[in-house]
């Protein structure tokens, strides 16, 4: 079996690891401006994301970004259908 080679690698690596810190940081930035979450509540999603990552950002995502789907629409009308 042929080994890829360190830059093969490496260009793989990015291109898995890329696109999770680009949605981290994406439902970071909709946590720190959404104006319908209170100082604890925003203080326990960033400590949420701080300690779980993009754990923590696929939980937000869930919960609060999408909301819930049984009526079609999210929660707080700012994420997609």
């Amino acid at each position: 079996m042929i080994r890829p080679g360190p830059l093969v690698q490496s260009v793989l690596v990015f291109l898995l690891v890329a696109p999770l810190i680009v949605f981290w940081a994406w439902m970071l930035d909709d946590m720190l401006q959404n104006p319908l979450l209170t100082r604890n509540a925003r203080t326990a999603w960033l400590a949420a994301f701080l300690a779980l990552n993009v754990f923590g950002a696929a939980g937000y995502y869930m919960i609060l970004y999408r909301g819930p789907r049984n009526y079609g629409g999210p929660r707080n009308g700012r994420g997609l259908r």
